[in-house]
């Protein structure tokens, strides 16, 4: 049997949980990047990795709308009709808790640095055109996380044409993504055609989340613990970046490559558990993953001797670990799981408000302590969350059809 990160009662609460745990790692590292927490050494270091939190995302994102569309086509027969239910309901559940961040962000611009943000620079994010590079236009310089919500729209609009042309419009975009992400990434200047190199190349972990979700049925059935083994492993190629290629095939390689390791994963949590067999351990499997990621960071990382060290080791420790081993070691952490769940349901709106809310905290308390900044913060974004996503959320949503119970409602998807 899989453990209580699986479905229960028809919900993914196992998704909502990982979701939960990303968008927490996100809010982690903004606070001390934008300066409620002081900067502390080895407690920062789990903050390094909100870059591999938001590809995360994009997997737990092509994973469900997938799921989404598949009991949607149930139901309708038409595939015009199925492109305008599908986008309708991408855009009543993204736009308005969206909007409401690009909001705040103005607003603490104009209280911050005395002037509004530019009305081409308002339109483009508006239009879901932002980049951190600023290909089109620059991301609100008080809510830096929106820019992967331009990627985000980017992807549902191409996974809607395949409503109409069927699954060959998605085998053509994976083709052109590995295409951007060999010849063309990084983009080397800016403009339209750049910011489609960059949304296009990170399609290719938002691609993966949408192949397992199709194909789960004929890929081989797997234990929670067995795709956390592989999720552990694949955190040695999060830090295999190199200093002067983190723009360059290197980054393109460890996202895709983390992005991979964190499917069996996802895959496990959207299966049967009934059906898992439990003596499948996979140990090759798991020994020659560890092996390259291994290489990979002694050779091209520029992380500490202490986090490589950590990182062989636990490659290693998961690669050889029995699947009831850390099925034991998981229940240590089942008393959570409400919480995540819980946490992953508002993690949408957490995500796109948390950023904004750290600058007006800061700025009204900043002459106090950093526990009660990191208080007042905490409470507000929280309550600022919940009322979005269990209050107005609701009421701008389209009926259930539209939404894969617990998978649908958290951040992104």
């Amino acid at each position: 049997m899989n453990t209580t990160m699986n479905t229960t009662k028809g919900k993914y609460s196992g998704l909502e949980v990982v979701r939960g745990l990303a968008a927490l790692l996100v809010v982690y590292n903004h606070t001390f990047h934008f300066g409620i927490l002081p900067k502390t050494g080895l407690l920062e270091l789990p903050a390094q990795f909100a870059t591999e939190a938001v590809i995360i995302f994009f997997v737990l994102s092509g994973t469900v709308i997938t799921l989404s569309a598949e009991r949607k086509s149930l139901i309708l027969t038409s595939r015009f009709e199925l492109l305008l239910g599908y986008l309708r309901a991408r855009f009543l559940r993204i736009y308005p808790i969206y909007i409401l961040g690009l909001a705040l962000a103005a607003l603490v611009h104009r209280w911050l640095d005395f002037a509004w943000p530019t009305r081409g620079d308002l339109i483009g994010n508006a239009l879901f055109l932002q980049s951190l590079s600023g290909y089109i236009v620059p991301v609100p310089k008080y809510n830096l996380p929106l820019w992967s919500l331009s990627n985000e729209i980017f992807y549902y609009v191409l996974f809607g044409l395949a409503f109409l042309v069927g699954d060959i419009a998605v085998f053509l975009w994976m083709i052109t993504a590995l295409l951007c992400a060999i010849f063309l990434y990084p983009p080397g200047a800016s403009g339209t055609l750049a910011h489609l190199v960059f949304v296009l190349t990170l399609s290719l972990p938002w691609l993966m989340g949408h192949w397992i979700a199709k194909r789960r049925h004929r890929l081989p059935l797997i234990p929670v613990p067995l795709g956390f083994a592989f999720f552990a492993i694949g955190l040695c190629y999060a830090r295999i970046q190199g200093e002067q290629l983190a723009l360059g095939f290197v980054d393109v390689f460890r996202l895709t490559a983390f992005a991979a390791c964190c499917c069996p994963l996802i895959l496990s949590l959207i299966q049967k558990d009934e059906e898992v067999q439990e003596e499948r351990q996979y140990y090759l499997w798991r020994f020659a993953v560890s092996l390259c990621g291994i290489a990979a960071l002694w050779a091209f990382s520029p992380s500490l001797l202490v986090l490589k060290i950590a990182l062989t080791g636990l490659c290693f420790l998961f690669s050889a670990l029995r699947i009831e081993h850390i099925r034991t070691a998981m229940s240590c952490f089942s008393v959570l799981v409400p919480a995540l769940v819980y946490i992953g349901s508002i993690s949408y709106a957490l995500y796109a408000l948390h950023a904004p809310m750290i600058f007006i905290v800061n700025h009204v308390l900043g002459d106090r302590h950093w526990v009660i900044r990191l208080a007042v913060f905490a409470c507000t974004v929280a309550s600022l969350s919940h009322f979005m996503e269990r209050v107005i959320q609701p009421r701008c949503s389209l009926p259930a059809q539209w939404r894969v119970s617990g998978g649908q409602k958290g951040r992104l998807g």
